[in-house]
């Protein structure tokens, strides 16, 4: 095997002409591994968008049944204002059945695994802002649903009570003014929440659970027994 010896160097020209090849040959070689690096930096970050938006378009494709509700909100809540602005008259009527709104619950495993380990941080600054405030509003849905569910409770209490004393219906009046406040700022929340999915392009899916049964649709005069039948059944089949 020959062994060529480093030949000298006889003056600056062939110098920095030597210096130069080095330099270039460490340029090329940093360059590259920027290269690599981003390329695998590209990778992750449309690993983690995928998962992510996977996450928050299911959460949100559930949430849609909670829409779909919102006119037999809507009449539940004319009804219980007449209901509650009758007690104590002769012409009040008890209602057998009152019901309360489904809670849909939302995932957010993914969203903050990809934000502890950092691959949130290579997506754009764009879907970042756009994540975090969906994921910051169903967050606060679902400290909404907790407190609904308490408002609910006490509006329950007045089915099958024909003679209903003040304890009872002063707590129900706050508690339908609360479940209004709760329910309006749901609305709100879903409503922005999809709004800025569009914006940062990601397609609504279908939801995994759905239900086409809601309590607060049943009529005021369904049976009690009835109506906790009925509830039960619909959480079994959606689950």
């Amino acid at each position: 095997m020959d062994i060529h010896k480093p030949k000298p160097v006889h003056n600056l020209k062939e110098f920095l002409s030597e210096i130069s090849v080095i330099v270039c040959g460490i340029l090329i070689a940093l360059a590259g591994e920027q290269v690599v690096e981003r390329i695998h930096e590209n990778h992750v970050a449309a690993e983690a968008r995928e998962q992510i938006a996977k996450e928050v378009a299911t959460n949100l494709a559930v949430l849609g049944n909670r829409v779909k509700s919102e006119p037999c909100l809507d009449k539940r809540f004319t009804e219980l204002r007449r209901t509650l602005a009758k007690a104590n008259t002769p012409v009040y009527v008890a209602p057998n059945w009152i019901g309360r709104p489904d809670a849909w619950d939302n995932q957010s495993g993914r969203w903050q695994a990809a934000s502890q380990s950092g691959r949130a941080a290579l997506l754009s600054t764009e879907e970042q802002r756009g994540f975090s405030f969906i994921y910051g509003q169903l967050a606060q849905i679902l400290l909404l649903e907790a407190d609904e569910r308490q408002q609910w409770s006490h509006l329950e209490a007045l089915q099958g009570v024909a003679h209903p004393s003040a304890t009872l219906i002063d707590p129900a009046r706050s508690a339908l003014s609360e479940a209004m406040a709760d329910d309006a700022a749901i609305r709100v929340r879903i409503a922005e929440s999809s709004s800025a999915l569009r914006e940062i392009g990601i397609a609504p899916v279908r939801s995994p659970v759905e239900s086409s049964f809601d309590s607060v649709c049943l009529p005021t005069d369904t049976p009690t027994e009835e109506g906790y039948q009925r509830r039960y059944d619909a959480i079994r089949a959606a689950h």
